[in-house]
């Protein structure tokens, strides 16, 4: 999350961020909620303070004793408030996205996306691409001809955006993933196999709830029943939540393998972790159907590096 630091002595540059990444989260109501956070810690502090000098002195009267229990049935109000206007904060605040580096590019979608560089073995220099003499086919139309893709038993199986991978295209990826844990091997990196299911608040600490929680996968956890489909409550969830999600990446496991340690970053701490992921594609109708460039499920790599 941003700093509330940050955010109030920069408001205006937050607003604009929020414009140029498309957040509609109201950066005056997280000032003002502040504001009120930081009256009723202080009031409450007046308060606890009273308590305080009481019990310092002699045996009190009754008087003493029915005055020190209104004072501290207020105290307790002020805490609930307090926890209230921080839950409603910090709703707020884990909406809010990252500050865009001035370098990048402002666009309306991908569609304006600007190429920064192209490279060919060919061309090196310019990157331009020779048009081969022959018709370049489709890699799913290789793949079913060549046995190595089955969408048609994937679909039928599992629903659209599955499918079977087959033969030799199986002995590629596992050859890829060796690949890749040799060369991070090399570079320091500690392999990982995480969980492939994480508690919501793993998915809160890494900032993909609530804005990507259209995304993510939840499991029917017999220890909690709600109505409807991936429900995020308005306050953010503790450890001992028991509801219970897919990754849609091993950065979710990675990054809350470490949650709420204090490291000795003196060195950095590098992680590579493989995991299959899962994905609902949401807001991805029509896009990719064919072949095996966006699917529900599929095997990577993520590298995750804990640094000062």
């Amino acid at each position: 999350m941003l700093s509330l630091n940050l955010i109030r002595q920069n408001p205006e540059k937050i607003k604009q961020n929020n414009r140029i990444r498309k957040c509609a989260v109201d950066v005056d109501e997280i000032i003002a909620l502040d504001d009120e956070r930081r009256k009723l810690i202080a009031e409450a502090d007046v308060l606890r303070a009273l308590v305080n000098e009481a019990s310092m002195g002699g045996k009190p009267s009754m008087a003493e004793i029915e005055r020190l229990r209104e004072v501290k049935a207020k105290i307790t109000n002020y805490e609930l408030r307090i926890t209230n206007t921080e839950n409603e904060l910090n709703i707020l605040l884990v909406q809010l996205p990252n500050i865009t580096h001035e370098s990048v590019p402002v666009g309306k979608d991908d569609t304006e996306n600007v190429v920064y560089k192209k490279w060919s073995s060919s061309d090196p220099e310019k990157g331009s691409i020779k048009k081969p003499k022959f018709s370049i086919k489709p890699h799913y139309e290789i793949g079913k001809a060549l046995d190595l893709i089955d969408e048609e038993k994937g679909a039928k199986v599992a629903g659209s955006r599955f499918w079977y991978l087959k033969n030799e295209l199986v002995y590629l990826e596992f050859a890829l993933l060796h690949y890749a844990l040799e060369f991070l091997k090399k570079e320091g990196f500690t392999p990982v196999i995480p969980p492939m299911i994480v508690r919501e608040r793993a998915l809160y600490g890494t900032g993909f709830f609530p804005a990507d929680e259209h995304e993510i996968y939840r499991l029917a956890n017999p220890e909690f029943t709600v109505e409807g489909e991936n429900i995020i409550s308005n306050v953010i969830p503790s450890w001992n939540d028991p509801k219970q999600f897919l990754i849609g990446t091993a950065e979710v496991p990675l990054a809350a393998y470490h949650a709420d340690d204090t490291l000795d970053l003196s060195k950095p701490l590098k992680y590579c972790g493989f995991s299959s992921c899962f994905r609902r594609e949401a807001g991805t109708y029509g896009k990719d159907m064919k072949g095996i460039l966006r699917g529900h499920q599929f095997d990577k790599i993520e590298m995750f590096i804990f640094a000062s």
